[in-house]
This record gives C-alpha cells, structure tokens and sequence, in this order.
C-alpha cells in the first residue's frame, strides 16, 4: 500500500495536476472569503465554507478521473493486477494518496480563521468543525469518485459520470421538494432505486440472475405495501432520498456551528461503503 500511496502522491505532483487543483480551490476559497468576510465584515467563515464546498465538486472528478479509468485506458492495469498486492491495498494506496492531495488545501483555507481572528471575533471552534467536515465530504465524495474510475475504461467518461454524480448529490436538498408525496409516486421513485441496487448485484456477483431475484424480491415486498399499506409509502420517498444527502449534514456545521456525530458517522460509512464497492470492482476485474 504504501509503494502505491508514494507512487500516487509523485505522479499527482510531478506534473501540474496536484498544483492546479489547489491553486483553483485557494482561488475560489479567497474569493468568497474576501467577498463574505472581508469586504462584508462578517467574521463567520464557517458560513463562507458552504460556497466553497461547490469547488470539490469540479476538483475531485478531475482528481479522480485518472486513478483507476487510466490505468485501464493506457494498458497497464494488466501490470498493476500481476503484482503480488492485495486488491485493498491497491485501492487504499490510491484513496489515502487522493485525500493527501485534498488535505493540503483544505487545510490552507483553514488557516484563513487564524487570519481573520486578527481583525475580529471568530468562533475558531466553528471553524476548526467546518474544516474537519468538509473534509469528511471531500473523502466521501472522492470514494465515490474513485469507484467511478473503477467501472469505467474512459478517463473523460469517469470524469462526466462523477461530475453528474457529485451535482446530483450537491442539490439533492433542492431536488427532493420536487419527489411525488402520493404512495404511488414513492412506489415508482423506489422501483428505481432497486431496479439499481439489483444492477450492483448483479453486477458484483458476474450473476444477471442473483440481480433479477434481488429486484423481483424486493419489489414484490414493495407491491405488498403498495396494496396493502399504502399510508406508510406516502411522502416516504423523500424522506428516504434525503438521508443520501451530503450537503444537508454539511450546512448543520457550517450553517449552525454544531458538531453532529450522526454525520460524521455517516460520511465515514459513505467512505468505507463506496471503498468496498471499488475494491469488489477492481477485484472483478482482475479475475477476468
């Protein structure tokens, strides 16, 4: 693991990928601080952090991109998978390489509190908070980002689809004002998502037929409370696509200064869930 975290960490910085990238995110971070803070004189920067969480979403596809899908596009995944590595040490090499790129200018922006505390009262505790979660949704949306990488063959493919992914994500909050409340409408908007969980299943397990029997149970126990307890499906659909939100976590820091357990949890299980989707990826193709 740690061959490849060096390996990954070098080619991030050889060229101008990793200087690009943080020097876009400290630009878009002094923007808004000196527009927020600066010229509006408000010394909570915590607030500032929900524009500048709008910058990982154009960071991490590039970021990302290149990690797996590229390997696979220039032909030496076939090298990399000869290794005598163990696939999670592979994958984590490239992860924990990933977040170092990250870190660097999060933790620069973070710097801007001590800054700002020179010319008024800022809630360093706040700031300190909004840092630490902002990058709990950097690494959550990197593991996404990166399990992209893993089912793709095209590097501009898995930048698109992580990029569409992330917006998605980004204004999930918005978009679920918008999700039907009837119980037929929750119905079709959770046939969806399993019509999808079965596709992972099929997908992880080489089985077409273990993702049909995956959807056809699933969704036969969501006709049953579609007859039969139609109360329990209304406005659910909305609830149950809200709690996929990042962002709505995030805002409970940089809006309100609290420090919510419950989503630190749930950005480190975003993290660990999507890493063991890339890790069952990767692992399948290295078997075929």
């Amino acid at each position: 693991m740690i061959a490849v975290f060096k390996e990954e960490l070098r080619a991030a910085y050889t060229g101008l990928l990793g200087y690009a990238l943080s020097s876009f995110y400290l630009l878009f971070a002094g923007v808004f601080v000196t527009m927020n803070n600066l010229y509006g004189q408000d010394p909570a920067i915590e607030y500032t952090y929900s524009y500048i969480l709008f910058a990982l979403l154009m960071i991490i596809p590039v970021l990302t991109m290149r990690s797996l899908a590229e390997e696979r596009q220039n032909g030496t995944y076939l090298l990399l998978s000869s290794l005598p590595l163990r696939t999670l040490d592979f994958v984590l090499g490239k992860y924990f390489a990933l977040l170092c790129v990250l870190a660097l200018p999060i933790g620069l922006v973070g710097t801007y509190a001590v800054i700002l505390s020179f010319y008024g009262n800022v809630r360093m505790l706040s700031a300190v908070l909004v840092t630490f979660a902002l990058f709990l949704v950097a690494a959550s949306m990197t593991a996404i980002g990166l399990f992209i990488s893993s089912v793709t063959s095209s590097v501009m493919m898995s930048a698109v689809l992580t990029l569409g992914a992330l917006l998605l994500i980004y204004y999930l909050p918005g978009l679920i004002v918008l999700l039907p409340a009837t119980a037929l409408g929750s119905f079709l908007v959770f046939t969806i998502l399993l019509i999808c969980i079965g596709a992972l299943i099929g997908y992880f397990t080489k089985s077409l037929n273990w993702g049909l029997l995956a959807t056809a149970l699933l969704e036969g126990a969501l006709v049953a409370l579609l007859l039969f307890k139609p109360t329990l499906l209304e406005g659910s659909a909305a609830t149950v696509i809200g709690l996929l939100s990042l962002t709505s976590r995030f805002e409970l820091f940089a809006l309100y200064g609290l420090f919510d357990l419950s989503a630190v949890f749930y950005f480190l299980s975003m993290c660990f869930l999507f890493l063991y989707f890339t890790v069952a990826a990767v692992e399948k193709r290295r078997w075929n």
